[in-house]
């Protein structure tokens, strides 16, 4: 088993620690964290899915991969890209409104 898994683990782990910590503190309901709520919780689904695939493609060899995980993959792939675009507007939003008086 390779050993590729670890920098989305710990990609994982660290988003993770993130939102612990943001989630567990009282904040105040502004336009900006929710912003950052949206974009912290679509990062640890970003973190996780991309964990998952990166965990099935060491635990199996390229023929494995193609002939049994390959929708599974492509589905993945499909909601990380979705979520790419979650955290990508988020960003674009909220630089827009502190640009903005």
């Amino acid at each position: 088993m390779s050993l590729e898994f670890e920098l989305p683990l710990f990609s994982l782990i660290f988003v993770a620690i993130l939102n612990i910590v943001y989630f567990s503190k009282k904040s105040i309901r502004l336009f900006e964290n929710k912003l950052y709520e949206v974009i912290i919780v679509s990062a640890l689904l970003t973190s996780s899915v991309d964990t998952i695939l990166h965990l099935v493609g060491a635990r199996n060899s390229y023929e494995q991969i193609i002939a049994h995980y390959m929708p599974f993959a492509n589905l993945c792939n499909k909601i990380i890209i979705f979520l790419y675009i979650i955290i990508f507007s988020s960003l674009f939003v909220y630089t827009l409104f502190i640009s903005y008086d």
